[in-house]
């Protein structure tokens, strides 16, 4: 649905009732890879951990490959919120932030920790030439 937004322009503005289902879709998911990983999951398991019918799962997803870039698109834009500071420019500490979240990121990622329970890994600061003390940045 497009409305007029505060500036006049169009606007997209999602229906809470959708932005809902999707949230149960990509939360049922997100437990599922927690308790067994992503490999495997079908769409009938999320749907019905998400308590909706698979018609529904479709109407959001395509498959579960395109919930699982969702899911992993939506979990880097938190870490970045997390991690950059509120208004980042192209400063240095902004910079080194960017890329030390992406390194984390990507590290916690292929590692899978932080996916199950009791994972605590943050190999990436070893392996990051980013997060070192002699970064580029130091001078």
């Amino acid at each position: 649905m497009l409305v007029k937004g505060s500036n006049g322009r169009a606007e997209k503005r999602e229906d809470p009732r959708v932005k809902r289902t999707r949230g149960l879709i990509v939360r049922a998911f997100g437990e599922l890879v927690m308790e067994k990983g992503h490999r495997g999951l079908t769409v009938q398991e999320t749907a019905e951990r998400a308590t909706v019918n698979r018609t529904t799962f479709y109407d959001h997803f395509r498959n579960q490959y395109e919930l699982l870039d969702y899911f992993i698109r939506e979990a880097f834009r938190e870490e970045l919120r997390r991690r950059l500071p509120e208004k980042p420019g192209l400063d240095d500490e902004s910079l080194k932030a960017l890329v030390l979240a992406t390194c984390d990121f990507l590290s916690e990622l292929e590692t899978g920790a932080d996916t199950r329970p009791g994972s605590s890994s943050r190999s990436s600061r070893r392996r990051c030439p980013a997060s070192s003390t002699s970064c580029c940045w130091d001078g």
